[in-house]
C-alpha cells in the first residue's frame, strides 16, 4: 500500500513560525540605492557619451554634423529628424548608429590627434576616409589620385597606428 504524501501549500507571509521571513527595510532600501546609483551611472554615461559625439562630430561632413547635432545636442528624435529630411526614421537611426561608430572608433581619435604631422596626401587621404568614411575608390575620385596612392596612404596610416599600440 502507497501512501501519498499530503497537500502542502507554500506558508503564508502571516503564517506565524513557518512563514518565509521579508528582507528586513534597510536590505530593501539599500537595493533601491543601488539600483539608483546604478542607474544614474548609467544616464551619466550616455551624457558623456553625447558629449563625446558632439564634440568630435566637429570633424565630421556638414551634413553628418548636423545630423549628430540634432540628435545628442538637441534632443531630437529620429522621427523627427527623417520628417525634416524625407528620410524614414530607420534610415536615420541607421545612419546615426554608423556615424557613432565612426567617430568613437580609436582610429578617428588618432588621425584627429596626429594628421596635422603627416604630409598634405597623407592628411587629405585621412581626412576623407577615415574622418569622413569615404571608401577608397571614392576618396581618390574626390582627391583627384590615383587608388595605388591612396591605398598607400591608408596602408601608412593603419601601419602608423598599430606601431604605436593602438
Amino acid at each position: 500500500m502507497t501512501t501519498t504524501a499530503p497537500f502542502t501549500s507554500r506558508p503564508n507571509k502571516n503564517a506565524g513560525a513557518n512563514a518565509i521571513a521579508s528582507p528586513p527595510n534597510n536590505l530593501k532600501s539599500a537595493h533601491r540605492t543601488h539600483r539608483a546609483e546604478v542607474f544614474d551611472r548609467r544616464r551619466r554615461q550616455g551624457r558623456d557619451l553625447a558629449e563625446s559625439l558632439v564634440a568630435r562630430a566637429e570633424y565630421l561632413l556638414p551634413k553628418d554634423r548636423a545630423l549628430i547635432n540634432a540628435i545628442y545636442r538637441d534632443g531630437s528624435s529620429a522621427r523627427e529628424v527623417a520628417s525634416l529630411t524625407d528620410a524614414t526614421p530607420r534610415a536615420v537611426r541607421r545612419r546615426i548608429r554608423s556615424l557613432a561608430q565612426r567617430v568613437h572608433d580609436p582610429r578617428f581619435a588618432f588621425v584627429i590627434i596626429h594628421r596635422e604631422q603627416w604630409p598634405p596626401t597623407r592628411r587629405k587621404v585621412a581626412t576623407e576616409t577615415i574622418l569622413h568614411g569615404l571608401p577608397l575608390r571614392a576618396a581618390a575620385g574626390r582627391l583627384g589620385l590615383s587608388l595605388h596612392t591612396v591605398r598607400r596612404h591608408a596602408d601608412a596610416i593603419r601601419v602608423t597606428y598599430e606601431a604605436l599600440g593602438r
